[in-house]
């Protein structure tokens, strides 16, 4: 049993690196005591085990029946054995249980969150599809300009597209600030008046002294303004760096004093932040094996969940693992893409990032199983070969789709339609009767029940398939099957700032 544990299991066990050396003496008591059962039972060990003797048989290191005559009866007995015990269920059933941990009252991100600015407070951006045949035409041939392989008047190196796609979320707020703060009709708006600099000043003033943002954001739209300049007047330029276009040269100018309030501000916010109880790693790990009990099948009082709630609290789980082990940015982590970004190797999962997936813009290249605890590693493999396939197959029919989101009124296409004709009986019941307050309820009833249809169809059309991480949607599942979002990880700047 030893020697089967030794040489051919537990150098397989996928997750844990034990070296065949290692595994001598007290040396194989520690490695099985590194093992938790419920880890040991899924990886199924018979399986393993004629891997491992297959490879050896191939080496000549062992003939053809010493599997089966030795090996695997002694590990057939074990297997028998543990069964037996009064503590087999309890064990097997793994380190988080059946039921998910019970929360307080009002013990929440939201509660936790109060009184912290709101990345959805008070919106005032342009919306894309307000955005004028004209402008359109400008945003386009701004991206040509600034992402452009080749552009003939640009001093600039080429831009990347997620830096591009900064520059596009400044311009809709600017400009959803022009039309909703300053009363401009969306017929005057162009993107000659980002160079208007008493109008981009007074565009910071309102910003940070009314919405409390910092010098830092007045930055990034001066960022925005410099760029559309140079694109308004590179023809114009003869000079190095456009240092002949005077626009340029002012919006560098209120670039530099912003850059030099901003680098005070940080002084002054790493300052305050000194009262603020930093997590030590071991809280982290704490919060981590807290989230992975989170991932139960029924909540603490044994209710079953519905699968969208599982998997909800599987990427939740997931993300903040990743993050207290290994040191790769929110925006890396939403935007990992299998067998793009994420690659999953003989030595665990491997990530590549190109200076395209980075903010840095640099090339990144690691083996991120090296940094994960061995029961995260097998929790990604649980993720991609159970649940996450979950996502994708919701959108399959409609039965599929009531299946994931599990309503109590209904959970199948027939019950649905049973529930519809219903309400639809009752409605027209309550306005023979004149019960139009009773009519109203029951018709807002329908719409809910009815919106499931085209938020089938919605998640359809956003799914992308390659992601690691998809997003679940909110309580409308309108955002189903897209990239996560940064406000859908903000919350991990609660512990991870």
């Amino acid at each position: 049993m030893k020697t089967a544990l030794r040489k051919y299991i537990l150098p397989n066990l996928h997750g844990y690196n034990f070296v065949l050396e290692d595994l001598e003496g007290v040396g194989l008591d520690y490695a099985l005591s590194q093992i938790p059962l419920d880890v040991f039972l899924n990886v199924k060990p018979l399986e393993l085990l004629s891997k491992g003797c297959q490879a050896a048989l191939s080496a000549s290191q062992i003939t053809a029946n010493v599997e089966r005559t030795t090996y695997r009866p002694a590990l057939n007995r074990f297997l028998k054995w543990i069964q037996q015990e009064s503590w087999y269920e309890e064990a097997a059933e793994g380190r988080y249980g059946k039921y998910a941990p019970k929360t307080r009252s009002k013990t929440n991100i939201m509660a936790a969150n109060r009184g912290r600015r709101s990345l959805h407070a008070n919106p005032y951006g342009l919306k894309e599809s307000e955005l004028t045949p004209k402008l359109l035409k400008q945003l386009e041939q701004l991206h040509t300009f600034c992402t452009g392989e080749y552009v003939p008047k640009r001093q600039d190196k080429k831009m990347r597209q997620i830096t591009f796609n900064n520059h596009k979320t400044r311009l809709l707020n600017i400009f959803g600030w022009l039309k909703n703060i300053e009363s401009y009709q969306l017929a005057d708006l162009d993107f000659k008046l980002l160079n208007d600099l008493k109008l981009l000043e007074k565009f910071f003033v309102w910003g940070i002294n009314e919405r409390g943002n910092t010098c830092g954001w007045a930055m990034g739209f001066c960022e925005l303004a410099l760029n559309v300049a140079k694109w308004l007047h590179c023809y114009e330029s003869k000079s190095p760096m456009y240092r002949d276009i005077p626009v340029v040269e002012e919006i560098r100018m209120i670039n530099n004093n912003l850059a030099k309030r901003y680098k005070e501000e940080r002084k002054a916010n790493k300052k305050a932040k000194r009262s603020e109880k930093e997590m030590t790693t071991e809280q982290c790990i704490e919060v981590v094996k807290y989230l992975r009990k989170c991932c139960a099948s029924h909540d603490s009082s044994g209710t079953k969940r519905s699968h969208l709630s599982i998997i909800r609290s599987w990427q939740r789980y997931l993300l903040v693992a990743i993050l207290t082990y290994c040191p790769v940015r929110q925006r890396e982590i939403r935007e990992l893409e299998i067998d793009r970004t994420l690659f999953r190797t003989p030595n665990g999962y491997r990530v590549v990032l190109e200076p395209e997936d980075n903010k840095t813009g640099d090339e990144r290249d690691f083996i991120l199983s090296d940094v994960l605890a061995p029961e995260v590693v097998a929790d990604i493999d649980e993720w991609l070969t159970i649940w996450r396939p979950k996502i994708q197959a919701a959108t399959t029919d409609l039965d599929s789709w009531l299946g994931l989101v599990a309503r109590r009124a209904y959970k199948n296409t027939e019950e649905l339609n049973e529930y519809l004709a219903n309400l639809e009986q009752q409605h027209q019941q309550a306005i023979q009767e004149g019960q139009n307050e009773e009519a109203e309820k029951l018709e807002k009833l329908m719409q809910s029940a009815r919106y499931n249809f085209q938020t089938l169809e919605q998640a359809r059309s956003n799914f992308q398939s390659k992601l690691f991480f998809i997003s679940c949607g909110n309580s409308q599942l309108e955002t189903y099957g897209k990239q996560l979002e940064a406000s859908d990880t903000n919350f991990l700047n609660i512990c991870y700032r």
